[in-house]
C-alpha cells in the first residue's frame, strides 16, 4: 500500500517497510489506513482479536445455575418503577407496580391519576387514606399548637 499524505501526519518510520506502512501489532502484514484513526492494525490481527473473543466471552453472563435464576425470579419486582413514560413522555401510572404493590399505591398516586388510568376503585380508596391522613395531621398539628400555645395558621 503506497503512504498517502494522512491528516494526521505520516505514519512512523518504524512502521514503513520497503515504501508500504506495516500492521504495528506484528509487523509483518500490510497496515489498514484510515484517515480519522491513522494506522491500525492489519485484517489478520483484527480476525485473531475477534477469533479469540468469540472463544472467551469476556463481560457476558456466565450461564446462570438454577439458584441464580430462582433468585431472579423471586427479586425481579424489585425493579418494578412506579411511573412509566407514555408515548409523548408524559410519565403515567405502571400498572405492573400497582398489581405488584397494592398497599404503597397511596404514596405514589393521587385518586386522580389513578382514574385516568381506570382504577376507580383505587382511587377512591386512596382519597379516603389520604382524607383520613390529613385529618390526622391538622389534628396533631392542633394538639401540638394546643401544647405549645401556637395559633394555627
Amino acid at each position: 500500500m503506497p503512504i498517502q499524505k494522512f491528516p494526521w501526519g505520516s505514519p512512523s518510520p518504524d512502521l514503513i517497510v520497503a515504501g508500504v506502512v506495516v500492521c504495528p501489532n506484528c509487523r509483518k502484514e500490510p497496515a489498514t489506513l484510515d484517515r480519522v484513526y491513522g494506522v491500525m492494525r492489519g485484517a489478520d490481527c483484527l480476525a485473531a482479536d475477534r477469533a479469540w473473543l468469540d472463544a472467551h466471552p469476556i463481560g457476558r453472563y456466565p450461564a446462570f445455575d438454577n439458584a441464580r435464576r430462582k433468585d431472579r425470579r423471586t427479586h425481579a419486582q424489585d425493579l418494578i418503577q412506579p411511573y412509566v413514560a407514555d408515548r409523548r413522555g408524559h410519565l403515567t401510572v405502571n400498572d405492573d407496580f400497582v398489581s405488584a404493590y397494592p398497599e404503597k399505591v397511596h404514596l405514589h398516586y393521587n385518586g386522580e391519576q389513578l382514574r385516568k388510568a381506570g382504577k376507580r376503585d383505587l382511587a377512591e380508596h386512596v382519597e379516603k387514606l389520604l382524607t383520613k391522613q390529613s385529618r390526622l395531621m391538622t389534628a396533631d398539628r392542633a394538639a401540638t399548637a394546643r401544647r405549645r400555645r401556637i395559633p394555627l395558621q
